[in-house]
């Protein structure tokens, strides 16, 4: 059963991400299917004998990647793990 965030908790999250977007602080990047579909593979092959993945956060981790994202932002704490894991610097906002 998956957990969930507090509605209050994820809208406060959501406005300080309008913020940054705002100030440029976090900006939107074109998204190259291909490399990332071949990069949600590798990471697939290579941690699915260790956990289960969801496949959309095998993709969510996999755009990261290939982007060269300096940080990989999530409430998701399974996603948080495949990210880590996948070498990204992970910002994780509450436990839930």
């Amino acid at each position: 059963m998956r957990k969930e965030i507090p509605e209050a908790k994820a809208a406060q999250s959501f406005r300080l991400l309008e913020d940054d977007f705002v100030t440029q602080l976090v900006v939107s990047k074109r998204v190259n299917w291909n490399t990332t579909y071949s990069k949600a593979e590798v990471l697939s092959r290579r941690f699915s004998s260790s956990r289960v993945s969801r496949a959309i956060d095998l993709l969510h981790v996999a755009i990261a990647a290939v982007s060269h994202v300096k940080h990989f932002a999530t409430f998701d704490a399974d996603q948080s793990t495949l990210a880590r894991a996948a070498g990204l610097n992970v910002i994780q906002f509450g436990d839930i």
